[in-house]
């Protein structure tokens, strides 16, 4: 069944929509265990996603919250069918277009057109939280080219500028992570992690964050 997940993700990355759906029915007839099959569920969702297919993938993510709830798709599938109905709630629907080809071109690696997406997401809703999910893809861009300056940023712009969105504990990690891997500076690390873990004391990433300021501070004693 492993082998209909990779050739389907292929086929999607080379934006070849119908060879990778054919792949991922031959996944779902298959005899593959709980966690491969909500990848394959959480993929086809996607490719509605994508497609602006709003309401289709809506009831796809629920399906793959409800039928594979101990798999680790079942979060991002939650993730994915509240931001459909926050979008369609506050009249967003033209933005979570934009944000839903800004994610279908990242999917794809064409980094150049994931950066033009997102600055037009910023341009064209800069309160809403897609801006805040396009900052942050930018800085994931451009670190990815080697680049930091402006990815520390793009990261305090986005805790900055969209405090409540989902994606600010994110930022703050990521940014962490640059402190620490990258850059080497430990002091920094550990004052962007406690922000993390005083300003999203109950987010999902906290567990971990406090695990690697703990950590930190034991390296930093000795």
């Amino acid at each position: 069944g492993h082998i209909h997940l990779q050739v389907a993700d292929c086929h999607l990355r080379l934006n070849e929509i119908e060879p990778a759906r054919q792949e991922l029915e031959k996944l779902k007839a298959s005899t593959a265990d709980q966690e491969t099959q909500a990848e394959g569920a959480f993929l086809s969702a996607e490719i509605q996603f994508f497609a602006g297919s709003f309401q289709e993938a809506q009831t796809a993510y629920q399906d793959v919250a409800e039928n594979f709830t101990r798999t680790q798709k079942a979060n991002d599938a939650v993730g994915r069918y509240l931001q459909i109905v926050k979008a369609m709630d506050q009249g967003q629907v033209p933005a979570l277009k934009m944000y839903a080809e800004m994610e279908r071109l990242t999917r794809i690696t064409d980094t150049t057109a994931v950066l033009g997406a997102a600055h037009g997401l910023q341009e064209t809703w800069p309160a809403t939280d897609f801006a805040a999910e396009a900052l942050f893809r930018e800085a994931e861009v451009l670190r990815s080219r080697g680049e930091t300056a402006p990815v520390i940023a793009l990261c305090e712009r986005t805790v900055a500028e969209h405090p409540l969105a989902r994606i600010a504990p994110h930022a703050l990690a990521f940014l962490g992570d640059l402190y620490l891997s990258d850059l080497g500076d430990k002091k920094l690390a550990l004052e962007t992690y406690e922000r993390l873990l005083a300003d999203y004391p109950e987010n999902l990433l906290a567990a971990e964050v406090r695990r690697t300021v703990e950590r930190l501070r034991k390296t930093s004693e000795s």
